[in-house]
């Protein structure tokens, strides 16, 4: 889900967005909308919770399960909004050569 949204959430930026700055950081206030998405959609539920040890034991992050999980969302989201909204800016920029 946070891919296909967040793909979509990218292209849109890329092709809406006349400058270059614009679309490096609305990606980044991609990721704030789309945790508060996630967290209004779990509010009464359980967060998934994310294993706290690696193979070899040793704890992956020393945060809250909560907070690891919301981190995590937010940078699959933001680096997924980005990685779209440039190269769809950059297509739109050679096809209608603005």
């Amino acid at each position: 889900m946070v891919l296909f949204i967040s793909a979509v959430a990218g292209v849109l930026i890329g092709l809406l967005a006349q400058l270059w700055i614009a679309r490096l950081i609305v990606p980044v206030i991609w990721g704030f909308a789309f945790c508060g998405f996630r967290w209004a959609l779990a509010r009464g539920r359980e967060t998934p919770i994310l294993p706290d040890v690696e193979k070899d034991g040793k704890p992956r992050l020393t945060l809250p399960p909560w907070l690891r999980f919301y981190l995590l969302q937010f940078l699959r989201a933001a680096s997924t909004s980005f990685a779209f909204s440039v190269l769809a800016g950059f297509v739109s920029d050679l096809v209608l050569k603005r």
